[in-house]
């Protein structure tokens, strides 16, 4: 299948190529955070992947420097910031297929 609008968009800007370009295990944190329309935290994430919180923090940090994502701030309790992920507005209602 033959997507010109696409092909012509990769011609005249190939740096968004890798800006945009996602990884399987970006794609499935992407499903993951869609998956949890009230927010998605850096806790969470580490409970559920069994990993520390500043791997979590990178990896939703480099999806929302994509643009996949959007991050709001609270505050955590302890004087900190808590960052919360949604996926971007736009996407919401995308059906995510695996690679």
């Amino acid at each position: 299948m033959k997507d010109v609008t696409l092909m012509k968009l990769v011609l005249t800007v190939p740096y968004l190529i890798d800006k945009l370009k996602l990884s399987k295990i970006q794609i499935e944190l992407i499903r993951v955070v869609q998956a949890h329309p009230n927010g998605f935290t850096t806790a969470i994430m580490s409970q559920m992947y069994d990993t520390t919180t500043q791997s979590a923090s990178s990896r939703l940090k480099a999806l929302w420097l994509k643009g996949y994502l959007e991050r709001s701030e609270s505050e955590d309790g302890t004087g900190g910031i808590l960052h919360i992920y949604k996926i971007i507005k736009e996407l919401d209602d995308t059906q995510i297929t695996e690679q």
